[in-house]
């Protein structure tokens, strides 16, 4: 977790206080600081996964757990020429708790990366495969 906090100079020395609270605080005359908690941002997928084995035409629904605070934006990225590219569109869905892909095409297969970001910066969640197998 990464705390909010204020500073005063004493003597020349700058005094660092961390608080672990989202408020206004006034220490002394002249020396006040609001504080903001913030926690990194994170990803948990369901145990042991990788990726997802799907066929065209079906829904792929995988279920995650995104945590942070502010609560972070989510990005989807796929690989495309070796870049990651930005996903949207009305088929691919994610929030903090699932990404959801409606009637998937072969074109869909490939790696994927959630991004997630908030206050602390941006990092990499997590990357996963989709194959696409014809029925």
């Amino acid at each position: 977790m990464f705390f909010g906090c204020g500073s005063k100079p004493v003597g020349g020395v700058v005094v660092v206080m961390h608080v672990a609270l989202c408020t206004q605080y006034s220490l002394s005359p002249g020396f006040n600081f609001c504080c903001l908690l913030v926690e990194q941002a994170s990803l948990k997928f369901p145990d042991g996964f990788t990726g997802v084995v799907t066929t065209p035409a079906a829904s792929v629904n995988i279920s995650i757990e995104v945590t942070g605070t502010p609560t972070p934006s989510i990005t989807l990225q796929k690989m495309e020429d070796g870049s990651w590219i930005d996903i949207e569109g009305k088929r691919f869905k994610v929030n903090t708790t699932l990404i959801s892909i409606s009637s998937v095409k072969s074109s869909d297969a490939g790696q994927y990366q959630l991004v997630l970001s908030n206050r602390p910066g941006q990092s990499t969640a997590y990357e996963f495969s989709i194959l696409v197998e014809s029925k």
